[in-house]
């Protein structure tokens, strides 16, 4: 039973009544599938240090319902003073998703701030991100795809910043390489600056098929 209580505390709720399963308390919610706070997870078990306040959990898998985002990774730590404002360090096959696309890493930072996911950065070799066709603009690429050795996901403003032989392309028009790329997805801005001497480099996609969003040459200028 101290387990279990000690697995409320976590999610920031009271003591499970008896006859609660382990597996309930350490998800944080309900169940991540059907999360109905701000920010639910699970994993298959729990190490918690009560004087550091940090927490370990294998196997783990997040939900954020304010961002419609769906987290996994072999592994989770958190530290901070406070559950609901956080730093998690996943690690491990991580995988992201996201309404505007998905993010895969070898390990990835959250910064969490009372129960929202505000960054995201992700370490590879490489970090990868492939936008979704959603919410495309009229005779614009529907995709975008993107590597680096870090990627920095800020949600609340939609900007990617990939650093480190970052490559981006829209899988139609333009595939560019430099040290340093920011990628505003919502407004669909590119800005290359390295700031090494290294500079940019630029070439023409090759030409994808119409189904795989690039736009018909009728609507080229």
């Amino acid at each position: 039973m101290w387990l279990l209580a000690v697995a409320a505390v976590l999610a920031g709720r009271a003591p499970p009544a008896a006859g609660s399963t382990a597996a309930d308390s350490i998800e944080g919610s309900d169940s991540v599938e059907n999360c109905h706070k701000p920010l639910c997870w699970k994993g298959s078990s729990l190490n918690f240090d009560l004087q550091s306040n940090h927490l370990e959990v294998p196997d783990f898998e997040m939900v954020d319902t304010t961002r419609n985002a769906h987290i996994k990774a072999d592994r989770a730590e958190r530290s901070g003073e406070k559950a609901d404002s956080s730093t998690w360090v996943l690690t491990g096959h991580v995988q992201i998703s996201v309404p505007q696309g998905q993010l895969s890493a070898d390990q990835t930072t959250l910064q969490v701030i009372n129960n929202h996911i505000i960054t995201m950065n992700a370490q590879g070799a490489p970090a990868q991100f492939q936008r979704g066709a959603d919410g495309a603009l009229s005779g614009i690429a529907k995709s975008a795809h993107g590597h680096a050795h870090e990627i920095v996901y800020d949600l609340d403003h939609n900007e990617l910043q990939l650093n480190g032989d970052a490559w981006l392309t829209d899988g139609c028009y333009y595939e560019l390489h430099s040290q340093h790329i920011s990628y505003d997805i919502g407004n669909q801005k590119v800005h290359a600056d390295p700031n090494d001497g290294t500079g940019v480099e630029g070439s023409v996609a090759p030409k994808q098929h119409p189904a795989a969003g690039c736009p018909a040459e009728s609507n080229k200028s």
